[in-house]
This record gives C-alpha cells, structure tokens and sequence, in this order.
C-alpha cells in the first residue's frame, strides 16, 4: 500500500488555514487505496466530515472535460502547444 502522509498532511493543513471540511479518495482498479476525512461537515453542530458527507458541486463539466484531455494527452493525441485551429475535429469556418 502507498503512503498517503503527505496528503493527509495536505488535506489537514486545508483546515488549518480555514477549509470548513474536506474528504478525498484515492482508487485504482476499482480498489480504494486511500481514503481520508478532515474538519467538518457541519461548523455550526460540529458536526465531523465522513464518508456520509454531502458537498454541494458547481461547475463539474469543467472536471471531467480536462481530466478527458489530460488523458488524451497522455496518449500522445495532442500536444499542449497545438493550436486549436489544428485540431482535426475544428471546422474551419
């Protein structure tokens, strides 16, 4: 198993600067390889952030459009100089 201290370490000084509350996960394979929760869920009852907890997610198209990129560039499709305009799939106009 990996060592995940320095981001637990990362994830803890979120909170200590101010993050309300935070979890992360890490998997591959299908298999959870670290899985940590810091600050809390709920300020006002203390309420301590888990598994359980619900966050409110804005704008996640973002996420998941560069993450499909930076797999694509990792595969060698494209280089991160290349002008869009270059792009086979662009029409020119």
């Amino acid at each position: 198993m990996a060592n995940f201290n320095d981001l637990s370490a990362l994830l803890e000084g979120f909170i200590k600067r101010g993050l309300p509350g935070c979890g992360c996960a890490v998997a591959k394979n299908g298999e959870v390889l670290y899985e940590g929760y810091f600050g809390y869920a709920d300020l006002e009852e203390k309420k301590p952030m888990n598994e359980e907890s619900v966050f409110r997610i804005f704008s996640m198209t973002k996420v998941v459009i560069c993450t499909a990129a930076m797999i694509l560039y990792e595969r060698g499709k494209f280089l991160l100089s290349d002008p869009i305009s270059e792009s086979p799939h662009v029409k020119n106009r």
